[in-house]
């Protein structure tokens, strides 16, 4: 297969997921979580599709959970190197559901003015002019990590897993969110102390795999893999 032919496989993929999420009912806000490993391609993902819905004459919201920190205090309570504390404490999951997705999901026809981020991780600071307009018709795309833990998956009206292999997150990840070589090492070892070992401890409590409506195999972007989940 060409190089051009893989494109356009990719892109049928695209198209045919964003005829699928504006076919979903839409009398309050489509919310499409997509979830993953840390450096799968999630946030690739969600902008395409965000592109293609739009396309199709929907009001796309875009947000993720990197909006959504907790601050190092709690981040980092159990140990800078805890993977339990990289599960149960590096997001605020609680007002995720209670400023963001709860009120979607209660949606009563009026438009509602939401929150998509409340705390920025680089700044160290809360966030309290990032919002945006929902009405009936607009679909969330989310995408972060971990989404599909038991507080907030029965949020999700669709469930996307981008499924790409640890050693995959690692070559992706680690020059991505490095300044140096000298911190490549560091961000080297968050990973293979607290990142996959905490996203490991989250796979096996949620299962997200077999929560997923679709699943991206996405270790190669260019030639990436779409699998539905049974009807």
């Amino acid at each position: 297969m060409s190089g051009m032919d893989k494109k356009t496989v990719v892109a049928r993929q695209f198209d045919g997921l964003a005829a699928r999420i504006v076919d979903l009912p839409c009398n309050s806000p489509v919310k499409v979580g997509i979830d993953g490993i840390t450096a799968s391609g999630k946030t690739m993902l969600a902008d395409i599709l965000a592109l293609r819905v739009r396309a199709l004459g929907r009001p796309v919201v875009r947000a993720t959970i990197d909006g959504f920190h907790n601050p190092p205090d709690i981040r980092y309570q159990q140990g800078k190197d805890s993977p339990e504390g990289y599960f149960e404490d590096s997001f605020n999951y609680a007002d995720l559901g209670r400023k963001l997705l709860g009120p979607l999901s209660a949606f009563d026809g009026q438009g509602l003015t939401l929150p998509t981020a409340v705390y920025d991780f680089r700044t160290n600071s809360d966030v309290t002019d990032e919002h945006a307009i929902f009405e009936a018709d607009t679909i969330l795309i989310f995408d972060g990590v971990m989404l599909f833990r038991q507080d907030i998956d029965p949020y999700w009206d669709y469930r996307i897993y981008v499924d790409a292999r640890f050693q995959t997150g690692f070559v992706r990840g680690v020059p991505r969110d490095a300044s140096s070589d000298e911190d490549q090492m560091e961000i080297g070892k968050k990973y293979l102390s607290r990142y996959f070992p905490g996203q490991r401890i989250y796979q096996a409590a949620a299962h997200p795999l077999e929560r997923a409506d679709l699943i991206v195999f996405n270790d190669d972007p260019k030639a990436c893999v779409f699998k539905y989940s049974a009807p």
